[in-house]
Formats: C-alpha cells, sequence, structure tokens
C-alpha cells in the first residue's frame, strides 16, 4: 500500500515476462470422448467400482462444464469449502417443472450456498433441461450418477450434505485429477493438452454459451460473473458474427465526415 514504485517495478516485469498460452475451453467432443473412454466400456460391468468411479468422473465434468463451475465449487481445490463445494442435497430433479424423483426427471436445478461473488450466500440457483445427447447432458450424466450412487442423492441422508463427486474410496476428486482427464480428452481429439487444466471446463462452458447465444448478458448470469472478466475466456465462433463481414461490406456509403 502506497508504494507506487514498487507496483511500477512489478508491472514493468510482468510485461517483460514470457506469456503462457492461453488456456483453452473444453468442447463438446470432449465431453463425448470421455463418455465413450470412461463409462461406455464399463456399461457391463455396472455392479463394480470402477465403473461406479467412472460415472462420477464423467458427471462431474459434464456438470462442471454446463453449470460452469469454479473448481472449489465441486472438487479439492487446495482443499475443501464446505460451504461451497456442491452435494447431492443441492440438486433437484423435476419433469417439466414438477419435482421427478425417479428417472424420468427431464431437468435438474443446482442451488449455490456460497459463491466466489456472493460471500453472503444468497441461495442463488439456475436449471438446465436436458439436451438428449449423450455424454452431453447434465440431467443424463447426474441421473446415470444417481443410480449409481443413491445415497449421495437421498434426501435427509448424510451422505447427501458431504461432497458429491467423490472416489468409491470416500476420497473427494481432486482438481489435479480432472485437469489429468481433460488433458487424456484433449489429446484423444487432436487438441494441445497442455493447454487444458480444471478451469477449462467453466472456460468451455461460457464460450458454448456465448457462441450459441451471442448473449453476453445471459453468460454473465450463467456463470456468476459479476464484471467483464468473463471477455478474456471466450473464443468468438458459432452464431455469435453471423455473417458480419458480409454486413461490413454492405454499409451504405453515407458516412459524413468533416
Amino acid at each position: 500500500e502506497k508504494m507506487h514504485r514498487l507496483w511500477i517495478l512489478t508491472n514493468a516485469m510482468e510485461r517483460k515476462a514470457v506469456k503462457k498460452p492461453r488456456r483453452l475451453g473444453v468442447t463438446p467432443a470432449m465431453l463425448v470422448w470421455m463418455g465413450q473412454h470412461l463409462v461406455d466400456p464399463l456399461h457391463n460391468q455396472q455392479g463394480g467400482g470402477a465403473y461406479a468411479d467412472a460415472v462420477m468422473v464423467q458427471a462431474s465434468m459434464v456438470t462442471a462444464w454446463f453449470f460452469m463451475l469454479r473448481a472449489k465449487e465441486y472438487s479439492d481445490s487446495n482443499g475443501i469449502d464446505d460451504e461451497m463445494i456442491l452435494r447431492g442435497c443441492d440438486l433437484r430433479f423435476s419433469k417439466d417443472g414438477e419435482r421427478e424423483d425417479g428417472q424420468e426427471a427431464n431437468e435438474v436445478t443446482m442451488q449455490f450456498r456460497k459463491t466466489k461473488n456472493d460471500q453472503l450466500a444468497f441461495r442463488e440457483s439456475k436449471t438446465l433441461k436436458a439436451t438428449m445427447r449423450n455424454h452431453v447432458c447434465p440431467v443424463q450424466a447426474l441421473l446415470r450418477m444417481k443410480k449409481v450412487w443413491r445415497l449421495r442423492f437421498k434426501e435427509n441422508h448424510p451422505d447427501s450434505r458431504r461432497p458429491l463427486f467423490r472416489w468409491a474410496s470416500g476420497a473427494v476428486l481432486k482438481r489435479m485429477e480432472i485437469q489429468h482427464f481433460l488433458q487424456q480428452a484433449a489429446k484423444g481429439v487432436g487438441l494441445p493438452p497442455e493447454r487444458f487444466m480444471s478451469h477449462s471446463l467453466r472456460i468451455g462452458g461460457a464460450t458454448a454459451l456465448y457462441q450459441s447465444t451471442g448473449e453476453i448478458e445471459l453468460v454473465k448470469r450463467m456463470g456468476r460473473w459479476n464484471s467483464a472478466a468473463v471477455q478474456r475466456y471466450l473464443h468468438d465462433g458459432g452464431e455469435t458474427l453471423p455473417k458480419v463481414s458480409q454486413k461490413m461490406a454492405s454499409l451504405p456509403s453515407n458516412v459524413h465526415y468533416t
């Protein structure tokens, strides 16, 4: 504080530092790859621990991508924040707006108890509908996990108040483990694995929503950004800039310069 010359020096050092490549966002193709290589090969072993763990990992990735979760909101990220991390009791399944506790649900609602920008915990919630696309659907992934890990979702059961994404051993899924799976998926679809970290799920979800809608305010609301910081994560593409070159070239010549 008040050491202005020190801040000038550190800013100068930062400008001269070697810039790291920009982190990339997880793509739907990566989610499909993980489902096909984690869950599908173990489909005939549904009673085993390996299948249960695979279902948990896949559900964590898909849930984090669609809800644009921060690492601390669903994993062990340099420790576990008990007030922030997702639990089974924080999720509610429904069908067309009506509560549905069975496998017929087509919606899932997540309640956030505390977020980075909401330290007072105003109980914000978000609802997403089923996409009907295998391995790229939050409802499908969570229902599959609910079928395997029933007690983690059972109302008033102690397991429902513990972190949701835990291994069969009981250990909470770690951020570095998530990064490992993401880099395997990136390599599997031909993308540079070193540019994918756990935060790539949040980046990828935000980018997908922006490219499909072009609505930056919707992205900010869904990802719970209070500022324009989200801008540095987004990659243009999809329908965000439709026919922009044609529109620019067709601009009427009625601009008046003085």
